[in-house]
Order: structure tokens, then sequence, then C-alpha cells
């Protein structure tokens, strides 16, 4: 396989740098393993979940390749970046892709890429590093980077928990608890009033319900129609990256939203 330093952010290459196929065979069994995960990565066991129920072993698709009758033949791109690791750092671009068992045409391709970049990301191109390489025990910062990282997902977990259950608490609305990632896709059992009126203003069900959202209470959320939500049904995206002090703030503006919002188009009392 090759890495290839580098993730796309508005159609440029925020890293351009190529990391060898010996830097690879330096990189720790771990951090190969934990590629194409889209949730935050351990890189010093297998355990690589925020879930609000147990721990769940965590299996990438490179392993399940690797471990498979298939490991020299099919043809797999795994993926990885900064903002999906255990720091979740999202205002920091890079990442890494892992080719393997890719024709050699397409390698080049990759290659050529990363090399016409005009503006390589020196930030971005150190925390891949970083990323793929976390302190090793016996180092100075081990142990430090071992209790940042199980109280930072200590807190993702309590995130998750906090906003599962408020929005499991509320009428017409129900959530799957998070287990992995940084988000909630709920589900909102949108009143026969809110889709006429969404309707009514050209928009769907839960793109209307999401731009209520903002307006009335300033929360910025993505309508579950752009992830191929099932027909008929309506959701919407939501993260619970702020830290936990204002996590509540969130919690108390939108439960009152959403009151709000079904006593304007629920079924009236009489």
């Amino acid at each position: 396989c090759v890495f290839v330093c580098g993730a796309p952010v508005l159609g440029q290459w925020c890293s351009v740098r190529v990391v060898t196929t010996g830097e690879v065979a330096a990189m720790s069994q771990a951090t190969l393993l934990s590629t194409s995960a889209s949730l935050p990565c351990c890189h010093c066991c297998e355990h690589a979940c925020v879930s609000v129920a147990a721990c769940r072993p965590f299996t990438s698709a490179h392993r399940a390749l690797m471990e498979s009758q298939y490991a020299d033949s099919a043809e797999l791109i795994s993926f990885h970046s900064v903002s999906k690791g255990t720091t979740g750092e999202c205002g920091l671009r890079g990442g890494y892709h892992v080719l393997t068992n890719i024709h050699p045409g397409t390698v080049a391709q990759f290659y050529k890429l990363s090399s016409i970049g005009l503006c390589p990301n020196t930030i971005g191109q150190v925390v891949v590093s970083v990323l793929a390489n976390p302190p090793k025990q016996g180092e100075p910062s081990y142990e430090l980077f071992q209790q940042e990282r199980q109280e930072e997902l200590a807190s993702l977990r309590r995130r998750a928990g906090l906003v599962s259950a408020a929005f499991n608490s509320l009428p017409n609305m129900s959530v799957v608890p998070t287990e992995a990632a940084m988000y909630a896709f709920p589900q909102v059992h949108l009143p026969p009033a809110a889709l006429a009126a969404a309707e009514a203003a050209g928009k769907k069900p839960d793109v209307f319900y999401c731009l209520a959202m903002l307006e009335e209470a300033g929360i910025c959320t993505v309508p579950g129609s752009g992830f191929g939500q099932t027909a008929g049904s309506h959701h919407f995206r939501t993260t619970f990256l702020p830290r936990e002090e204002v996590m509540e703030g969130f919690v108390e503006k939108f439960k009152q939203f959403h009151m709000n919002f079904m006593e304007k188009f629920g079924p009236k009392k009489q």
C-alpha cells in the first residue's frame, strides 16, 4: 500500500506530503488497522468508540480485508483524518488514505495530484504525523497523552448521553443512542400542519424544521434529506462536540424550540 498524506478541502489538497511505504512499515499495526474509521480512533487498542452503552471492539475495513481470503486481490482505499481522530481537531485540515491492491497507474495519479499543490499545509502535515504516531509507552508524554485521551473520550460519552436522553425525552422525536463518531441523527415526527407549511414555503419538511431552528434558536443543523433518509421520514444531523459546559445550554435551547414548534403546528387543544 502507499500512504498519501492529505485531505481534500474545497477541491484543494491541504497537505501534499507523500508518505513512503517504508514509513508505513514503521507505523504501529494498530494505527494501520484503524484506517477507514469514521469515529475517534484508538491507536493503542482495538476499542474505538464513544459509546453510551458498552465499549464495543472496532474492526476497520482494512483489518477485515487483511484477515480475509481476498487480502491480496480486493481493492481498498481507507481514509482517516485529524478531525476524526481522538483529538477531534476539526479546525486543522489533514489526513491520509491507504491504497491497498490499487493499480499502479491509479496510484501514480494520486502522486500527481499530491504533487501539484502550490501551498502545502505545514501544520496539517505535522498533525497527521502526530495522529499516525502517537506517544508510545516509555516516552515522556505517554502518560499525559493517555490521561487526556481517556478524559476526552469520557467527556464525549457524557455529551452523547446528554444529547440522546434529551431528544428521547421530547414528544414527536426519537433517536438511536450515539455509539460512535460525534453526531446524533434524531428523527422528527412532524405534524400535518408542519408538513403543509413546509410545502407552502417550497421547502422539504426537514429543511423547514432545521431553518426554523436556526432562525428561532440559533442552532445550526443539517437536514436528513441530504443523507438518503427513508422516504416519508424526517431527520436532522447535529453534533455534540461543543464542550460540556455549553452542552446543557444547547439542550435547553433545543427543547424550548422543539416544544414551541410542536405547539405551533400540532393539534390545537379544545
